[in-house]
C-alpha cells in the first residue's frame, strides 16, 4: 500500500516504530530513542514499502507528544525536514506552517508539552 500511495504522489512521512502509548516515553525520549523510532520507521518503509528513503522527509510523534530539543535534534540527524507534531494555538491568521529554523513563534500549547526551546537550523520549508 505504501508503494502505491507513493506512486500516486502522496507525501510520505513516519509515525514511529512502536507507537508506545505512554506519554512519558515520548516526553522524556533521548536523542537515541527518537532516532531509533523515527529513523527505524523510515528504514522499515524503505525496506518493506519499497519507498525511496529520499522521499520520506517528515514525521509526526505518536499522541502528538513532543520530546523537546532531543526530538528535533534526532529528526535533524536522521535527515527529516519537518515534523507535524507541534500543536499551535488557534489564531487568525494561523501560525502554521512555520519553519523550525527559528524558535517556535508561540508559547508551548497543549497538555504539559515538552516543546523545543531552540532553533533547528537546517530545517527548511
Amino acid at each position: 500500500m505504501s508503494q502505491e500511495l507513493h506512486r500516486r504522489g502522496h507525501e510520505m512521512a513516519v509515525h514511529s516504530v512502536t507507537h508506545d502509548n505512554e506519554e512519558e516515553y515520548w516526553d522524556n525520549g533521548t536523542v537515541s530513542s527518537w532516532s531509533a523510532e523515527m529513523g527505524g520507521a523510515r528504514d522499515m518503509m524503505v525496506r518493506w514499502g519499497n519507498v525511496p528513503a529520499d522521499d520520506i522527509y517528515g514525521s509526526r510523534a505518536p499522541l502528538l507528544r513532543l520530546g523537546g530539543n532531543r526530538q528535533f535534534t534526532a529528526l535533524e540527524r536522521e535527515g527529516f525536514v519537518y515534523d507535524s507534531s507541534m500543536v499551535a494555538p488557534l489564531t487568525n491568521p494561523p501560525f502554521w506552517p512555520y519553519p523550525l529554523a527559528f524558535s517556535a513563534p508561540h508559547r508551548c500549547h497543549g497538555n504539559f508539552q515538552n516543546c523545543p526551546t531552540g532553533a533547528t537550523p537546517s530545517w527548511r520549508w
